[in-house]
């Protein structure tokens, strides 16, 4: 190896090095886990307005959402989660960059449900059990109370998850589980990408719960980056959306009902839609204005 070719190897390096330790030492970077169409269950005092909420007390200068880039103001918006919208308005009232960092496989393609043995069947049930368990377990200790907090940092919650999915991957393959783990390295990547771009210092990531526990896992594998404990809040406060938040979720509601109806959609998306429950989803956040009005625990406890 000539001193020149060694030289230029060598200033790669510590310019890599030099992108990893900005990342790694600049950002405060906080992953908070969401639950998409149950923030309208008041019992668990996580409402579509504490989320809001939670951003204005981590008061972050780039907000990362569940959604992939070409969906953000496009027809496919309404079938991510719909808290989005909830951060999109907040983002654009407050002047912070909003960025879409999901990623998903071919929405025109079909994927086959595989084929299960009673066992294998069982075996999952019990996976997800586990997961829900826990969750049940500690709102009937806790009277119901601070489920947010339980839902982002409790670590036995989060590998019940995690072996949920590995469970479903190992026995199935990962295409079964969404492409789990290439969707949530795709997630991180797009993250960092999005940091270094808007230089941030300050970073909201707002995601289903299931996510939080690889993502912190890939940050930290990958990047060397640590994820910030969540702020927790004591009161949970339970309002109506804005008006922008509302036309957010109507104009979704029509561009995912008109997709449905379009005979030139492939069948593999209008399958996909209708499985994902959103325009069910988009109905009920609608009817409520955003406002927690279910309730389980009397189902639960009885």
């Amino acid at each position: 190896m000539s001193k020149r070719v060694a030289i230029f190897i060598l200033l790669i390096f510590v310019f890599k090095l030099g992108q990893s330790q900005q990342t790694k030492s600049n950002v405060e970077l906080h992953v908070v886990g969401t639950i998409h169409a149950n923030h309208l269950i008041s019992d668990l005092e996580y409402s579509f307005s504490d989320l809001e909420n939670v951003a204005k007390e981590i008061k972050p200068d780039l907000i990362c959402i569940e959604m992939t880039r070409d969906a953000l103001n496009g027809d496919l918006e309404g079938y991510f989660p719909p808290e989005n919208a909830v951060l999109i308005e907040y983002a654009a009232k407050n002047n912070i960059p909003i960025c879409p960092v999901d990623w998903r496989s071919d929405f025109n393609k079909a994927v086959q449900r595989a084929s299960l043995s009673d066992a294998q069947k069982k075996k999952l049930a019990n996976a997800r059990k586990a997961a829900d368990n826990l969750a049940i377990g500690y709102l009937m200790k806790n009277n119901w109370k601070n489920y947010f907090g339980f839902i982002q940092s409790n670590s036995a919650f989060h590998s019940a998850i995690k072996n949920q999915h590995n469970t479903k991957i190992e026995m199935l393959g990962e295409e079964q589980d969404g492409y789990w783990l290439t969707r949530n390295d795709s997630i991180v990547q797009n993250m960092v990408k999005a940091i270094k771009k808007n230089k941030s210092k300050r970073v909201l990531v707002t995601i289903g719960l299931h996510h939080k526990y690889i993502l912190k896992e890939l940050l930290k594998t990958q990047f060397d980056m640590n994820v910030k404990v969540t702020p927790e809040y004591t009161t949970s406060k339970n309002e109506t959306v804005s008006d922008a938040v509302l036309a957010r979720w109507q104009r979704n509601l029509k561009e995912l009902e008109k997709i449905a109806n379009d005979e030139s959609r492939s069948e593999a998306l209008k399958q996909k839609i209708k499985q994902s429950a959103r325009i069910r989803e988009l109905n009920q956040v609608i009817e409520a204005k955003g406002k927690a009005n279910k309730k389980i625990r009397h189902l639960i406890e009885k």
